[in-house]
């Protein structure tokens, strides 16, 4: 049985509002190993969602973007039921005073995504999903778009610097899509394709 989809949304905003959105345009931040930024918020959302999910599901383990990536590699190949948690997709943003972020959290069932949430405390907007029910914006459910749609018309959400050269080149030079744009949070970026 999946966990309560209602509990993690109230918990997600109440940690969201109170470490992020806190926070917000008073930052200081580090930069990690990758070149990323670290702020305060992303380590505070961390810890407090981390305890809430252990308290609650115990026997889940729990990954986060915040974690070595050895760690991460390790939880990937041993967990069967497996948290992955992105406090701050978009910290850049954060910390640079764009409100273009959010957190999420997906729950892996033996590899497959089976439950994902991801909220945008500056909007207030909760997107969430079940694996073969539904997706949701705040509780209300959302529809899919007609599907007939041809890509060459298609926005594409691309962050180039993170491509292979070849692949963003060939993508340079002849893209199948429409127009590409990067927001910086590419959950959000998701989150808005799909609703």
């Amino acid at each position: 049985m999946l966990p309560d989809i209602a509990r993690l949304d109230r918990q997600i905003r109440i940690i969201a509002r109170e470490e992020i959105l806190s926070r917000y345009q008073h930052v200081d931040f580090s930069i990690k190993q990758d070149g990323s930024l670290l702020t305060e918020a992303d380590l505070a959302t961390n810890r407090r969602l981390q305890q809430f999910l252990h308290q609650q599901w115990p026997d889940i383990a729990f990954l986060s973007e915040e974690m070595e990536v050895s760690q991460q590699e390790r939880r990937l190949c041993e967990a069967d039921w497996l948290w992955i948690l992105d406090p701050l997709d978009g910290t850049s943003n954060f910390a640079a005073g764009v409100p273009l972020f959010a957190t999420s959290l997906a729950l892996i069932s033996k590899g497959e995504v089976v439950m994902g949430l991801s909220y945008d405390p500056i909007r207030d907007e909760m997107f969430s999903a079940i694996k073969d029910t539904g997706a949701w914006l705040n509780g209300r459910r959302l529809h899919c778009r007609d599907s007939g749609f041809p890509l060459e018309n298609a926005v594409a959400f691309i962050d180039f610097k993170r491509l292979p050269l070849n692949l963003r080149q060939r993508l340079s030079h002849a893209p199948p899509y429409g127009s590409q744009r990067n927001i910086g949070s590419s959950v959000l970026e998701w989150a808005w394709m799909a609703a």
